[in-house]
């Protein structure tokens, strides 16, 4: 995702929060345009209810925008004719530009950054995560068979599409987890390794290539990791006038790709992408620790939960064939 576009999802995120759902916030919205309705135009971001309809473009630029920008956005205002227009500039505006805006009723808004070490000049309550991830060593799958045939003529490739349909690559790790549930506690030493096994039989045996597959034993040495989550960046919006002491709309931005946590409204927003934080494939997320505002409505946001990579990426994995009468 490229730096505008983290700007735009940001704005749409904290416009979103702004309005509490009394108006629908759409990030890249297609339009058509009123002069020529064959044909769509693009918006950063559309605000709309029955009422009101707002445009907001984002420009993630090095120099302040000036007012040729302003004078840009004034033409779609007249071309696309919505009531109001918001320009986002995450690095500012000249004073042409302020002027210009202030005059045609363009809604400015920037963006103040803070560093991770420069965080300590803020006076805000900064977000504290800890994730839990389950590690799988030796993991290893013994497919049972009841032959029809004397020859094992098989492979993993030709049972993957069976698996997929039974969702077996979601099924397993959930059954690991119950079974360590007890095992593991929140003072558990992270290095402590222990060995799991169970069958798991298919409700319905598969066909595949004259064979019979009917359950599979899984084996595996399982461990835990704990990451403490920390922010890269702080990202505070606002109009040009506000100074940093004063904005109320805050994004801090972590060191895993896509996560955030958006403050707005009262409300603090955790955005929490999993598919980042599982890099291995055979590791997956057992809980996400954060230590929230108790005097502001917080909200968990999770998202990229997938099926287990093990299609992707086999290799990690022992895979074994055998009869089972």
């Amino acid at each position: 995702m490229s730096k505008s576009e983290i700007l735009e999802k940001q704005t749409a995120k904290l416009l979103d929060m702004k309005y509490k759902g009394e108006r629908e916030v759409t990030w890249n919205a297609k339009i058509l345009d009123p002069d020529n309705p064959s044909q769509k135009r693009q918006v950063d971001i559309l605000v709309e209810n029955d009422n009101e309809v707002i445009h907001a473009e984002c420009r993630h630029h090095k120099a302040p925008q000036d007012v040729k920008w302003i004078e840009e956005l004034l033409g779609r205002r007249i071309s696309l004719g919505p009531d109001g227009m918001i320009a986002v500039s995450s690095s500012g505006f000249t004073a042409g530009a302020k002027l210009k805006a202030e005059r045609y009723g363009i809604t400015l808004r920037d963006v103040i950054r803070f560093n991770s070490e420069e965080l300590d000049q803020l006076n805000i309550s900064k977000a504290t995560i800890r994730v839990e991830q389950i590690k799988y060593h030796g993991l290893h799958f013994a497919f049972m068979l009841k032959p029809k045939s004397t020859n094992i003529d098989i492979s993993l490739k030709d049972i993957i599409p069976y698996l997929n349909e039974i969702a077996f690559f979601d099924e397993y790790p959930k059954l690991i987890g119950d079974l360590i549930e007890n095992q593991f506690g929140a003072t558990t030493p992270v290095d402590k390794k222990i060995k799991v096994g169970f069958i798991l039989p298919f409700n319905f045996p598969l066909e595949v290539k004259n064979h019979c597959l009917h359950a599979v034993k899984i084996t595996a040495t399982v461990s835990r990791e704990i990451n403490d989550i920390d922010i890269s960046d702080i990202a505070l919006f606002g109009s040009p006038e506000e100074t940093s002491d004063v904005r109320s709309e805050i994004v801090e931005e972590l060191n895993v790709k896509n996560w955030a946590v958006f403050h707005s409204n009262g409300i603090s927003n955790y955005c929490i992408d999993v598919s980042s934080m599982e890099n291995h494939p055979n590791n997956h997320i057992r809980s996400v620790f954060i230590n929230v505002n108790p005097k502001k409505k917080n909200i968990l946001e999770i998202v990229g939960i997938k099926s287990s990579v093990f299609m992707d990426r086999i290799e990690p994995v022992a895979i074994q064939f055998g009869y089972h009468n």
